[in-house]
């Protein structure tokens, strides 16, 4: 009998090593494919053009240079393109945690005729390709008419009157606060699910005391939805700082910095007559120190905010 419960012990031991073995390879394996891409940037970057193909520097080159991102940072106007996306993620990430959080609580809380078929619109939103509608949107942005009134004053003055809304922040700011921006039915879920899972108590105690519906939003309801903000505000900010698609469609002076990245080959071009020519090498080496230029300041964010990002997340119950 003991012979057999050594046995056992020896095996039952043997299997979790085994297991932690594999769970060790298995992570190590999922943190080499995450890294790479991030090393390759790091290790081009930081070396001379004419170094790139050198077969006796594969991923420590022999010389260490700046030089690639001071190029890259004057040609892309880094800290202007930088300013121009800060004003876009920070104003519409505020507009759109507002903006939502008061959809997200309508549909979680309150009792709205046709709420699941509206939330259903919603949801459709979430599904829809942001290139099925963007022709309307700029369009739309072009010659903006706030609720038809400018056609209201063309069919008075014979004159239409509409603002064009291109190539300002207004593009971005508009559907933010009409909950439309960057992933604004995704914004609504999250809420919607937050404000769901919230017990009940909480307003009756409220409505018991004595307050409305805007007062027990305000007092009771809003302080209790920081983590949904957190998230919110993250994702808002994460993905308008790396949208490039509608950036280049409603601006045309004014860069953000995924989209001076972008153009970033072809300002490294050289005019010969008809023909655009540009050093591979140069532009290679210059495209990732602008990569790693623009992920940058998100890593510090995450880094900085990752503790309030994982708890939000665990709140919230966001999953995938």
């Amino acid at each position: 009998m003991k012979h057999k419960e050594k046995l056992n012990k020896m095996g039952k031991s043997l299997s979790k090593k085994l297991t932690g073995l594999l769970l060790a390879v298995l992570v190590g394996c999922l943190a080499f494919i995450l890294l790479y891409p991030v090393l390759y940037m790091v290790t081009i970057a930081i070396r001379p053009s004419e170094q790139l193909y050198n077969p006796a520097s594969i991923w420590i080159p022999r010389e260490l240079t700046l030089e690639n991102f001071t190029e890259c940072i004057d040609t892309m106007k880094y800290w202007q393109s930088m300013g121009n996306t800060l004003s876009i993620c920070v104003v519409s990430a505020v507009l759109s945690v507002c903006s939502c959080m008061l959809a997200g609580y309508g549909f979680g809380r309150c009792t709205i005729p046709c709420k699941n078929v509206l939330f259903a619109f919603v949801i459709l939103s979430i599904m829809v390709p942001p290139q099925v509608i963007i022709l309307p949107q700029y369009l739309q942005m072009s010659s903006f008419d706030f609720f038809g009134l400018g056609t209201l004053w063309g069919m008075i003055t014979g004159e239409k009157a509409a603002v064009n809304l291109l190539d300002t922040n207004w593009s971005f700011y508009l559907p933010a606060m009409l909950c439309h921006g960057i992933r604004g039915g995704l914004y609504i879920f999250i809420f919607r699910q937050f404000f769901s899972g919230m017990p009940k108590e909480l307003e009756e105690s409220a409505y018991i005391d004595g307050a409305g519906s805007f007062r027990t939003f305000f007092r009771v309801i809003l302080p209790n939805a920081t983590p949904a903000m957190v998230t919110v505000t993250l994702f808002s900010i994460v993905w308008n700082w790396n949208d490039y698609y509608y950036s280049t469609m409603f601006l045309s002076t004014r860069m953000t910095v995924s989209s001076a990245l972008l153009q970033l080959k072809s300002m490294l071009s050289v005019q010969y007559g008809y023909v655009a020519i540009s050093d591979p090498y140069t532009v290679l080496t210059q495209v990732q120190a602008g990569c790693l230029l623009l992920i940058g300041p998100l890593i510090i964010l995450f880094v900085v905010l990752q503790k309030h990002f994982v708890e939000s997340i665990e709140r919230t119950g966001l999953v995938g």
